[in-house]
């Protein structure tokens, strides 16, 4: 399921518009369609990549493995070749302002343009799509140039060809740094004095993490502590509770007569009264890992007791402290139920980009149950209701209490 979901997310947002640059008629004369379609694309002819100085050479001529990467598809770019005009378009597509990975050489930020180039009839030129990372590494002052990717060539006559040209960037120490992508379309044709550019930038955050998470075989950190907030559809990462203020310790022993009051309220389900004591140790803890943890708890509390503003607050004062500290588990889990409250109040795509981020991270934690909560709480709000009796089963073995509720919502729709 969390593979044919990734698979949606891929092809419904890659319906483009119909080619239509400035007044040239695009043909096929080479029985190739010009209209991007994802099947042409899936398919293409191993002639394209050739060895001749006249067909195209690309340097990033291999598929990678999408699996261990984050993938960000920049744009769609094209160009069309006439007798007296050049015309072409980068077709940009939606990328998001910030971006969550692992640092080391297994997981990487692939930046992936689909290119389409088509001469007509008695038509020359060139053709070059330069892809590449300018980055701002944490403490530094300006931008350098880390990865640089093209694809060029010169073709003459009735010619088509179509490919996919990636850039993968690789960070080795963990950190936020300032990103910026950026693509260049050039055309020209020196004979008849004819070219034609295109370019475009995007500016992005990366928050880079080092993986201190082994996952073990219990996942009772996952089961859900309290409530039935399952059965209302709302799927929390429980990863994120760590088994609540019963789980907290600190050496201020006052601090920790508050904890065990928390820890008692919880214990007897008066919730309200854990909230009052959890905020009420925030006034006396610094910033810090145990401030981050109490308000990542009281975020869950809040939802609880249907405060949805609220949490939100102590979500995203809590997310800032993970994504700034090195803490990729805790980061993924505060990402999941930040998400949870943006679809409460209807924001719906800050929810669904904030799970894909949060499933993405924990796969490459390898936090696999994890990312199937955020998968799952996607296609509780596309009503996946396929997705979902599938997940009945895979929760049933692995003896979570979630696949209950599951049941419960499959049951609802019949």
């Amino acid at each position: 399921m969390n593979r044919l979901l990734k698979i949606m997310l891929v092809v419904l947002p890659m319906a483009l518009l119909s080619l239509a640059l400035i007044d040239v008629q695009v043909g096929s004369p080479s029985g190739f369609l010009v209209t991007p379609t994802v099947d042409l694309i899936e398919e293409l002819p191993e002639t394209h990549i050739e060895s001749d100085i006249r067909r195209f050479q690309v340097i990033t001529a291999y598929e990678p493995d999408d699996e261990q990467h984050q993938v960000l598809t920049v744009a769609y770019p094209h160009v069309v070749f006439a007798t007296e005009e050049i015309a072409i378009n980068l077709y940009p597509d939606v990328l998001p302002t910030e971006v969550y990975m692992l640092i080391g050489e297994e997981h990487g930020l692939l930046a992936r343009t689909f290119w389409h180039a088509q001469w007509l009839e008695q038509s020359s030129g060139n053709m070059e799509l330069n892809l590449w990372f300018d980055v701002k590494p944490p403490d530094a002052d300006e931008y350098e140039t880390w990865v640089w990717e093209d694809v060029w060539g010169y073709e003459e006559g009735a010619t088509f060809s179509q490919d996919w040209l990636d850039a993968t960037l690789f960070v080795e120490d963990s950190g936020t740094f300032e990103m910026r992508i950026n693509a260049e379309l050039i055309a020209f044709n020196d004979d008849d004095g004819l070219s034609n550019t295109k370019s475009l930038s995007h500016d992005m955050t990366i928050y880079a993490f080092s993986n201190s998470f082994n996952r073990s075989e219990d996942t009772s950190d996952l089961q859900p502590a309290f409530g039935r907030l399952e059965y209302d559809g709302i799927l929390l990462n429980w990863q994120a509770w760590n088994f609540g203020p019963c789980n907290l310790s600190v050496a201020d022993s006052e601090i920790t007569l508050l904890l065990d009051q928390a820890c008692t309220a919880i214990t007897d389900e008066e919730f309200v009264d854990a909230i009052v004591t959890l905020e009420e140790i925030l006034t006396h803890v610094p910033s810090g890992d145990v401030d981050a943890r109490i308000r990542t708890q009281l975020g869950i509390l809040k939802v609880l007791v249907g405060n949805v503003e609220v949490a939100t607050r102590y979500f995203q004062t809590a997310l800032t402290y993970w994504q700034s500290n090195d803490n990729a588990l805790m980061t993924a889990t505060t990402m999941h139920n930040l998400g949870i409250v943006y679809h409460l109040s209807n924001r719906t795509s800050d929810a669904q980009w904030l799970l894909i981020q949060s499933a993405t991270l924990n796969d490459h934690l390898d936090n696999s149950v994890a990312a199937w909560l955020s998968w799952l709480q996607l296609a509780v709000i596309w009503e996946d209701w396929d997705s979902i009796a599938e997940a009945i089963v895979e929760f049933r073995y692995m003896e979570l209490s979630q696949a209950e509720a599951f049941e419960y919502l499959i049951n609802q729709q019949e």
